[in-house]
């Protein structure tokens, strides 16, 4: 009779953990605690460029923001800044404007799931402009206040789990009269800028 060769002492075994190893790495995986899509709170800051209103300097200035997400898809944003612009009138300082911007925003983020995350921007804003000058130029109350609405677009990438990379470009639809105490106008403007974020929960 001819010998019957049986498998060798834990081969099923073997074989049954190669499956289940096989399974653990391609099968589905369980969501990540800080999905892309829920970064948690964000906490940063950007250097920002603004492009001023015709006659006004040009600027850069910082700012704080601060991130919160809602959804997936939604969320809301906090920041303050500051930056300091001067109007020229025959080639000498006029007017100085020391301004004070603080906006809220609602942020639409697109591919909520995806490290890089294009992103609508939309919100109001409130200026204060503490004006100094000669006085030929101001006189009265050196202080103004507006509200604004500002929109724009940008992006934000993930590029570790608690740090993000943001940029966006805005246009502020803000109008300051200063007709009370100078002969000259803060007018509309567009901001561009760039900044990090770090998460916590």
């Amino acid at each position: 009779m001819a010998k019957r060769h049986g498998r060798p002492p834990g081969s099923h075994t073997s074989a049954a953990f190669l499956v289940l190893a096989f399974l653990a790495f391609t099968g589905p995986r369980p969501a990540c605690a800080q999905p892309f899509s829920d970064p948690g709170t964000g906490i940063g800051g950007s250097a920002n460029a603004i492009v001023a209103p015709e006659g006004w300097s040009d600027a850069l200035f910082p700012s704080l923001a601060v991130r919160f997400r809602l959804t997936g898809n939604l969320g809301v944003e906090l920041a303050a800044g500051f930056f300091s612009s001067t109007l020229e009138e025959n080639g000498a300082e006029a007017l100085r404007a020391n301004v004070f911007p603080l906006t809220g925003s609602v942020l639409l983020y697109f591919f909520p799931n995806h490290r890089i995350q294009p992103t609508l921007i939309l919100g109001l804003s409130y200026h204060q402009l503490r004006l100094s000058g000669s006085p030929d130029v101001l006189e009265g109350n050196s202080i103004e206040h507006q509200l604004g609405l500002h929109a724009g677009a940008g992006i934000q990438a993930r590029i570790a789990k608690n740090l993000s990379l943001f940029a966006d470009a805005r246009f502020l639809a803000v109008s300051i009269d200063a007709a009370d105490n100078t002969p000259f106008e803060w007018t509309s403007h567009w901001t561009a800028g760039a900044g990090l974020l770090f998460h916590v929960r």
